[in-house]
């Protein structure tokens, strides 16, 4: 008899005032899943070191919940700033 499997990683839920399948949440769900505060959190997306992509339209401020995910797994910041290489044409 096979034995259901048992997910070890946290599950989390995350709210969304965005249409279902969006792929996206709120900064401040992201923020707790991080451990940390939702001023923090807007605090770092204001500052560009949010630990995860966001997506701004408008007033409106997403976490893209593919990379919360990510870094959840990994424990590994993608953080939102441009890269700093040289970005000319050849």
């Amino acid at each position: 008899m096979d034995r259901p499997m048992r997910c070890t990683a946290p599950v989390i839920a995350l709210r969304t005032s965005a249409p279902p399948g969006d792929g996206t949440g709120s900064v401040e769900d992201a923020s707790r899943a991080l451990g940390f505060s939702r001023a923090k959190g807007y605090d770092l997306v204001r500052r560009g070191e949010f630990p995860c992509r966001v997506l701004r339209i408008g007033r409106t401020t997403r976490v893209v919940t593919a990379s919360l995910l990510r870094v959840l797994e990994s424990g590994e910041p993608e953080y939102n700033r441009a890269p700093t290489g040289d970005c000319t044409p050849p």
